[in-house]
């Protein structure tokens, strides 16, 4: 069971005009709430997906005729229907699927006069079966032999497919099972089967940190008839009409991600953050499915139970090349970040692995990532050393932009070297045993908009080198042993900064700040 995380809030900045979406709070609490933030979320109880399709008999006409009667053309038929499973499966090679069962037959789906899954509209939606069973075995052993061999492309397990109740299976009854499945380019059907797995994978999937699944919040068009790109949170490209982005955040998404997603080849965005998505290293293929989707660019799954045991960041991810934006804050992940993982994605722009159980030093790896402007590593046990993040490591974290450490285990004093990072316009260091004084190289940063370094042991005098701060809209620096008086050009930037959220806040015992003309509160 994972601790209980902060309120779950948006804090992140925006690159673009530092926009904080944090609900007027200038920075994030430090007060924990007892259970994580989407375990307290209501859903609605009235799902807004379809109601359960109810599977109809393709075999119920009436005969017309005596018992006697119904009882030598019944044995002849079973005779004859004896004979042709013989014959199809000695026709069948090691590859084929297994026919559909018939529908009342022990196959996961009941009597049809009775809905799927029970009696209530909650639950998974059902395969919908549009033309007759003979006509959906043919299609199984047509597309079953496309998807054997898309599963031997990328190691993957084909038996899931004859078991009934799998995702798998549930899926490829629902293409092949398609009125419109013979009309349909073969692409188009392995898109609709993978996304069918993914849902079937994560629609109201029991497991150990969440034992009364809901449904999703909503699921419009989802194994409908309508072009899988018109799928509430589907994205696709235009032109060729690739799934290229999976964006369901806050859908209560529970189960685990499939490896099948692999089948959708042009996939870049996928954002499920906030959900109760559980997968660990050693269920349900550990977490090779990330490694599998080489094409990411944005891979979001905060506010999840995404667990590590040890290696922190998933080794899959070293596959992730063409990442740009990873956030996995409120997860399980475990141990230290692994450098050899995060030297291969040299594209990241955004890391935010915030509120996890990472621990040990901040890999070398990780400032030498030539684009990396964002970096969100508040709430872990990481060991971090300033002096060795920015002097020993030269030329390190020269881009970066926004960077968060609080609540990590840091040490030690600023270095004036942190004068070297002239690109910064956010820094978080709070909750630590930070020492010493503030260098007056701060001053160098002309861009700094938001200084952050309340609740640790610093001391000595506010270097006058703030006041070429004239751009800054938050000081906090309450709760240490700072002396002096805050410049008049700082007073000015932030009682006139055009943001909502504005904030000076100092110990007013030792530090000169006049509440109104300078300073928004007093600690």
């Amino acid at each position: 069971m994972r601790q209980s995380w902060p309120e779950q809030q948006s804090y992140y900045d925006d690159r673009d005009g530092l926009h904080r979406t944090d609900g007027g709070l200038g920075h994030p609490p430090s007060a924990f709430s007892d259970i994580p933030s989407h375990m307290s979320q209501e859903f609605d109880p009235s799902p807004y997906h379809d109601d359960p399709y109810m599977m109809t008999s393709t075999s119920s006409r009436p005969l017309r005729s005596r018992r006697s009667m119904l009882l030598v053309v019944g044995g002849i038929l079973l005779v004859v229907i004896v004979i042709i499973i013989g014959v199809s499966a000695a026709g069948h090679g090691p590859g084929a699927l297994a026919p559909l069962k018939r529908h009342h037959e022990k196959s996961g789906m009941e009597d049809p006069d009775q809905p799927v899954y029970g009696t209530t509209k909650n639950g998974p939606k059902p395969p919908k079966v549009e033309v007759s069973t003979e006509v959906v075995n043919d299609n199984r052993d047509e597309f079953g032999t496309t998807l054997v061999s898309l599963y031997d492309k990328y190691d993957l397990d084909w038996a899931t497919l004859s078991d009934a109740e799998s995702p798998q299976s549930k899926s490829l009854l629902s293409v092949t099972g398609a009125a419109t499945y013979e009309g349909m380019a073969t692409a188009k059907k392995v898109q609709r089967y993978a996304l069918g797995v993914f849902y079937y994978s994560t629609f109201m999937r029991a497991h150990a940190e969440w034992t009364d699944p809901t449904d999703w919040v909503s699921s419009h068009g989802w194994l409908t008839s309508a072009d899988e790109c018109e799928w509430e949170g589907i994205v696709c490209d235009s032109a060729t009409g690739k799934v290229t982005g999976i964006l369901l955040s806050k859908h209560a998404l529970s189960g685990y991600l499939p490896l099948e997603l692999a089948l959708l080849d042009q996939l870049q965005e996928l954002d499920l953050a906030s959900n109760f998505i559980h997968m660990t290293e050693s269920e349900h293929h550990g977490l090779r499915v990330f490694g599998m989707l080489p094409k990411l660019v944005k891979l979001q799954m905060d506010d999840n139970y995404v667990m590590t045991e040890g290696t922190g960041l998933p080794s899959s991810f070293s596959k992730l090349t063409n990442l740009e934006r990873l956030s996995m804050s409120y997860n399980l992940l475990q141990g230290n970040i692994d450098g050899a993982v995060v030297s291969q994605m040299q594209k990241l722009t955004h890391l935010e692995i915030e509120s996890n159980y990472l621990s040990g030093e901040i890999p070398v790896e990780l400032g030498q990532l030539p684009n990396l402007f964002y970096l969100y590593l508040r709430r872990n046990a990481l060991t971090i050393d300033l002096t060795e993040l920015f002097v020993n490591q030269v030329g390190s974290y020269k881009e970066i932009f926004s960077l968060w450490l609080d609540d990590n285990i840091i040490s030690g004093t600023i270095p004036p070297a942190i004068g070297r990072l002239t690109g910064l316009a956010s820094l978080s260091i709070t909750n630590t045993t930070l020492g010493g004084s503030i260098p007056s190289e701060i001053g160098n940063l002309f861009d700094l908009q938001r200084l952050w370094l309340y609740s640790n042991d610093l001391t000595g005098k506010l270097p006058d080198t703030l006041s070429s701060l004239v751009n800054l809209q938050v000081l906090e620096i309450y709760n240490n042993e700072i002396t002096g008086k805050v410049p008049e050009a700082v007073c000015n930037a932030v009682q006139t900064a055009d943001y909502d959220f504005r904030s000076m806040m100092v110990d007013c015992s030792m530090i000169e700040c006049p509440v109104g003309t300078c300073c928004t509160e007093c600690y």
